[in-house]
C-alpha cells in the first residue's frame, strides 16, 4: 500500500517564511505521531480481516482519532491567536486613524468644513459599520471600503445577507462539533462495550451492529444475547463431553471385544496360511514338472521343425542345382524322378498285367532318354 504521510505545502499562501514555519510547527507533534504510525497502519490495513484483527484495527483508528481531535484543537488555538492579533493590528490601526485625522480635520476645518462635515459622517458610519460587520465576517476578509456610502435599505440587506450566512456557518459548525464529540463518545463507548464483550466474542453474529450506536435496552439485550449463547455452547460442549465419554467406554469396550475376536481370526487365517502354503508348494512342484515336460516337447517338436527346415532347404538346394545342372543331367534326373514313382498296390489280375505293361513302357522310355541324354 502507497504511504499516506502528511505532508504540509504553504507556498501558495504567499505568507512570509517565519509565519509558514509557525504554522508549520503548529501540527509538527501530531504529523510526527502520525507518521511513526505509518508502519503499524500498513501492516494491519495489509493483514485478512478476521475477528482477532477487529479490535487492533478500532485501537488503531481511535488513537489516530486522538490525533486529529489534537490537530484539531491546535487549528482552533492557532486561528484564535491569528484572530486576536488581526483585530490588534486593526485597533491600532484605527487609533493612528483617529488621531490623524482629527490633525487633518483641524487643519482644514475652514478650508473643506462643509466637505469635512459629510466625510466625517461617512468615516463615522464606516467605522461603525466595520465593526457591526465584522461580527459576521472571517478574520482574514477583507472590509468594503465604501460601507459609509451605502443607502439604508442597502446597507440594510447587505449586512443581515452577511449576518445569515455568519449564523448558518456557525450552525454548521456547531453541528459539526457535536457530532464529533457524538462520535468521540460512540468510539469511546465502542471500545468499552467490546472490551466487556471479550469473553463472548467468539459467539458475536458476523455482521454484528455498532455497538457504540445501540441504546441502553438495545445493549442490555444484545450482552445478554451473547452470554446466553455462551451459556448454551458451555452446556452443549458438557453434554458433547459426557457422551465422549460415553462413546469413549463403548469404544474401548469394543475393542477389547474386537482384540479378542481379531486374536482368533488370526490364529485361523494362521492355519489357513499355512494350508494354502503346502498347497501352494505342491502346486508350484507340479507347475514345475509341467514345465519341463512342456519344455521337453517343445525341443522335439523345435528339432522336428528343424528337420524338417533342414530337409526343405536341401530340397530347395538340390532343385536349384537341379535348375542350374546342364541339359544332360536334368534328363537323367527327370528319368530318375519317373522311375523313382511308386507303383500303386493293384487287386485284380487285369489291373497288375495293366501296370507290368506300364512299367514296361516305362522302362523303354528311360532307356530311350538316357540313350539320348549320352549323345548331348
Amino acid at each position: 500500500m502507497k504511504n499516506e504521510l502528511v505532508k504540509i505545502e504553504l507556498d501558495q499562501y504567499g505568507l512570509q517564511e517565519n509565519k509558514a514555519k509557525d504554522i508549520k510547527n503548529l501540527y509538527l507533534p501530531m504529523i510526527e505521531m502520525l507518521s511513526e504510525m505509518e508502519d503499524e497502519f500498513n501492516h494491519v490495513i495489509s493483514q485478512e480481516i478476521t475477528k482477532e484483527l477487529i479490535p487492533v484495527m478500532r485501537d488503531l483508528r481511535l488513537r489516530i482519532s486522538k490525533i486529529r481531535t489534537s490537530a484539531d484543537k491546535a487549528r482552533k488555538e492557532g486561528k484564535d491567536e491569528y484572530l486576536r492579533a488581526c483585530n490588534a493590528i486593526q485597533g491600532a490601526y484605527n487609533t493612528f486613524l483617529f488621531v490623524a485625522k482629527s490633525k487633518e480635520e483641524k487643519l482644514g476645518n475652514r478650508e473643506k468644513h462643509f466637505e469635512n462635515l459629510e466625510k466625517e459622517r461617512i468615516e463615522k458610519l464606516t467605522l461603525k459599520r466595520e465593526a457591526e460587520l465584522r461580527q459576521y465576517c472571517d478574520e482574514f476578509e477583507t472590509m468594503p471600503e465604501n460601507l459609509g456610502t451605502f443607502q439604508s435599505d442597502v446597507w440594510e440587506n447587505y449586512i443581515a445577507g452577511k449576518k445569515r450566512n455568519y449564523e448558518e456557518r456557525k450552525e454548521a459548525e456547531r453541528k459539526a462539533e457535536e457530532q464529533r464529540i457524538e462520535e468521540q463518545r460512540i468510539d469511546m463507548l465502542t471500545e468499552k462495550r467490546i472490551n466487556k464483550l471479550m469473553p463472548y466474542w467468539d459467539f458475536l453474529p458476523e455482521n454484528y451492529p455498532e455497538l457504540g450506536r445501540l441504546n441502553k435496552s438495545e445493549w442490555t439485550a444484545f450482552y445478554a444475547e451473547m452470554q446466553t449463547a455462551k451459556q448454551k455452547h458451555e452446556k452443549e460442549q458438557e453434554q458433547i463431553r459426557i457422551e465422549n465419554e460415553k462413546l469413549k467406554k463403548e469404544a474401548e469396550e469394543k475393542e477389547r471385544l474386537a482384540e479378542i475376536e481379531r486374536q482368533k481370526i488370526e490364529k485361523e487365517r494362521q492355519l489357513e496360511r499355512e494350508k494354502a502354503a503346502k498347497i501352494q508348494a505342491e502346486l508350484q512342484a507340479k507347475a514345475k514338472k509341467e514345465a519341463e515336460e512342456k519344455e521337453r516337447i517343445q525341443k522335439e517338436l523345435q528339432a522336428k521343425k528343424d528337420a524338417e527346415l533342414k530337409a526343405e532347404n536341401e530340397a530347395k538346394a538340390k532343385e536349384k542345382a537341379a535348375l542350374l545342372a546342364p541339359d544332360k543331367q536334368k534328363i537323367i534326373d527327370f528319368i530318375n524322378q519317373i522311375k523313382a514313382i511308386k507303383r500303386p498296390d493293384l487287386k485284380s489280375e487285369e489291373s497288375r498285367a495293366i501296370m507290368v505293361n506300364i512299367e514296361n513302357l516305362i522302362t523303354k522310355l528311360a532307356d530311350y532318354g538316357i540313350q539320348k541324354a549320352n549323345t548331348l
